[in-house]
């Protein structure tokens, strides 16, 4: 061997390399993460909050009683219930018969409400004579339709506009 070679020293490897504490990106990266997470998070809570309302109203639609001689009262007393956390009251307050059909047509036209249930509605609402159970039933799948279709709606609407 050379002289040069023998005054060499072994190669001793320096103590691992720790992850901690964490460089900046990781930092970030966790941070980023985080938020993602948080913003995921509240608009999950957002939307359970807004179908709370539309199922509530459908659990209260499912509980009337068909037999019942205010059941159409009570059915629209039900829908309005609902629509009130996004409509004003003094847009829906004086809405009655063919202007109740007419407003849940205006906000969703593929049911067609005021077609199907315009001519039975007056009978309905005015007769001393029980609703027969089958028209109640297709008022009943029609409302519900309408809510799941329908709510939550997009736009909140205030009382002055």
């Amino acid at each position: 061997m050379t002289p040069s070679l023998a005054q060499l020293k072994d190669i001793h490897p320096g103590a691992a390399v720790s992850w901690w504490p964490l460089a900046i990106g990781w930092w970030l990266a966790l941070a980023l993460l985080i938020l993602i997470l948080v913003a995921a998070g509240w608009l999950y809570w957002q939307k359970r909050r807004k179908l709370a309302i539309r199922n509530q109203a459908l659990q209260a639609i499912e509980a009337l009683d068909l037999s019942h001689p205010q059941y159409i009262h009570q059915l629209f007393s039900c829908m309005k219930q609902a629509c009130l956390c996004y409509w004003s009251r003094d847009e829906l307050a004086p809405l009655h018969d063919r202007a109740w059909l007419a407003f849940l047509d205006r906000y969703n036209p593929k049911l067609a409400m005021v077609k199907q249930f315009d001519h039975l509605i007056q009978g309905w609402l005015y007769s001393p004579a029980p609703v027969p159970e089958n028209q109640c039933k297709q008022l009943k799948l029609a409302c519900c339709q309408w809510l799941t279709l329908t709510l939550p709606f997009k736009k909140r609407r205030s009382a002055g506009v």
